[in-house]
């Protein structure tokens, strides 16, 4: 199946983003969290379903220059296929961003699009996939899985590094 994972977006405070560096180290947090949940080429080619939770947010929570720099980000410099985006519990403020963001969507994530209620989650992925608070059944918090994917990646990267030696190695380069 998919892989994927969630975020918290009232968690998100781009006021305290002031600097390039913060704006680094943001990007850099994104891609080490869709790395670590896309470890694998597999992976990778079955795409990713993305859970994005927006019970709670606020003006605080947004910002144009950063939904601007990572809807860039995620378009158009990220390897992945993203499959689905299902924004949680979104509030008014939701439809406003959107209509702000739809200039800068391709159409092609516009329709990977979907908002649903916390509750209705189960209608779209199994209980066992689904972390226990996006009301799953399943055990492990978001840290220890994100580590795990980061040692597949890590080996993963090695394995390729490894075959790519291999045959620069073994077989003549033709002129």
């Amino acid at each position: 199946g998919l892989t994927g994972y969630g975020i918290r977006y009232r968690d998100l405070d781009p006021s305290v983003m002031v600097t390039n560096y913060d704006w680094r180290m943001l990007m850099k947090a994104l891609v080490n969290n869709i790395n670590a949940f896309s470890p694998t080429l597999a992976h990778i080619r079955r795409g990713q379903a993305n859970l994005v939770d927006m019970k709670d947010i606020g003006w605080k929570n947004f910002s144009p220059t950063m939904e601007k720099r990572l809807t860039g980000m995620v378009q158009d410099c990220i390897p992945m296929k993203l499959k689905q985006v299902y924004v949680i519990d979104p509030p008014f403020i939701f439809r406003a961003m959107l209509t702000i963001l739809k200039p800068f969507l391709k159409k092609k994530l516009r329709d990977r699009l979907a908002s649903t209620p916390k509750e209705k989650l189960t209608e779209h992925f199994d209980p066992n996939q689904l972390p226990e608070e996006m009301g799953g059944e399943y055990p492990e918090n978001f840290w220890s899985l994100r580590e795990k994917g980061l040692k597949v990646r890590e080996q993963a990267v090695k394995d390729f590094e490894n075959q790519m030696h291999e045959i620069l190695m073994t077989k003549p380069i033709k002129s």
